[in-house]
């Protein structure tokens, strides 16, 4: 009788330890995929500034060129 309430206690911190894992696993990929979001959005306006700082670079030539 003593044996088998400790291998249910056992179970029962596997049960808590996995979900708790789980959790963990969860939140960490939540929080790597929003970093990614974040990185994505950042290159974006990174890029769209810089082909708009192109753009006018270039007309600015086109014009003195001109």
């Amino acid at each position: 009788m003593r044996g088998r309430s400790r291998i249910s206690s056992q179970s029962q911190w596997w049960k808590n330890c996995s979900m708790s894992c789980v959790e963990q696993i969860f939140l960490q990929s939540w929080i790597y995929a929003l970093d990614i979001i974040k990185y994505l959005c950042i290159r974006l306006m990174f890029i769209r500034r810089h082909s708009a700082l192109i753009k006018a670079s270039s007309n600015f030539w086109s014009c003195h060129l001109d």
